[in-house]
């Protein structure tokens, strides 16, 4: 069973790391380097001409505890308020 979390971005230092790592691709270089050839392949299938976006998540006061709970298959919201 998945769980889901949900993560805000309110202050000003998480609002600048949510557009720094979500609202921008990522170049696919730099995805190759830390792939293994099989995976990078199979998401480069999958993602074909399509950009890719990653969260570089890093766990503020009120979510660290739940951050050690995330696991493969859950599913995670990421919002900013404006």
């Amino acid at each position: 069973m998945s769980n889901l979390f949900i993560f805000t971005g309110s202050n000003g230092l998480a609002r600048q790391h949510f557009q720094d790592t979500i609202e921008r691709p990522i170049d696919m270089n730099l995805v190759k380097e830390y792939l293994r050839e099989d995976e990078f392949s199979a998401l480069d299938a999958r993602v074909g001409d399509g950009d890719v976006f990653a969260w570089g998540a890093k766990p503020g006061r009120r979510n660290e505890s739940n951050w050690n709970e995330l696991a493969v298959g859950d599913f995670i919201l990421a919002y900013a308020q404006q």
